[in-house]
């Protein structure tokens, strides 16, 4: 999925009720089109699971809009859960350090037993970031690198 949208009230690509992403021949991605493009949202609510897919988060190059997303974001609400997933969050292409793909977990969402990578980007100090809900369950595994290839300009 890549496309521009005005923030988590709006997203592209929606989980409800007890649907699933499926297993782990499933890929999505949220993000922009281009490296000038911004946004992109997959949101789960109620008690979907991500299942044992895989999920992209990552961002263009330039500031987004006011009132977007940070890049592209997964969002879960409600009783939603990560399931068993593997996300690879990336941060900014461009100069702008307030910009990154993000994974959020709002209300008693959890990141059961799913696995985050967060994978720098052009600025030094900025990595992706997690936010945590109420959760009660063990922490998720976490990992960060350096995965911006500069002298080709590709992500690995």
């Amino acid at each position: 999925m890549a496309a521009t949208t005005k923030g988590r009230e709006d997203p592209q690509l929606m989980f409800t009720n007890t649907a699933t992403a499926g297993g782990g021949d499933n890929y999505y991605c949220a993000g922009p089109e281009t490296q000038q493009g911004y946004g992109g949202v997959i949101s789960f609510c109620d008690k979907a699971t991500a299942g044992s897919a895989s999920f992209k988060a990552w961002t263009g190059a330039g500031a987004p809009p006011k009132g977007s997303t940070v890049g592209g974001e997964i969002s879960f609400s409600n009783s939603a859960s990560a399931g068993t997933a593997r996300f690879s969050i990336y941060g900014t292409l461009g100069s702008d350090g307030d910009t990154f793909g993000n994974v959020v977990f709002h209300d008693t969402a959890t990141a059961k037993n799913a696995t985050f990578t967060n994978v720098g980007g052009t600025v030094s100090v900025v990595m992706a970031v997690i936010l945590s809900s109420t959760e009660t369950q063990p922490p998720p595994t976490v990992s960060s690198t350096t995965g911006w290839n500069t002298q080709q300009g590709q992500r690995r």
